[in-house]
């Protein structure tokens, strides 16, 4: 599992992030507070909080989609 603290601050960057992770077979799931969301579904992200960092869990185990992954949502990830 590949887990990651990003943050979508507009709508654009919520739905340049759904874009990106839609590619993708596995199951990606973003957690804010107490709530768990798909991070395929633009309803759902924005039924989080995101004002702050939010939790991306990928469940994938595979080193190349882990590292395609991280290298798209670089733009998103919290601290950079």
């Amino acid at each position: 599992m590949l887990q990651a603290m990003i943050r979508l601050a507009s709508v654009g960057d919520v739905k340049t992030f759904v874009g990106i992770v839609r590619r993708y077979p596995f199951e990606i799931n973003l957690q804010s507070g107490r709530y768990t969301v798909t991070g395929k579904s633009l309803m759902e992200i924005f039924s989080l909080d995101l004002s702050g960092e939010i939790l991306m869990q990928a469940d994938t185990d595979e080193s190349a989609s882990k590292s395609e992954l991280l290298r798209q949502l670089q733009p998103f990830m919290a601290g950079c």
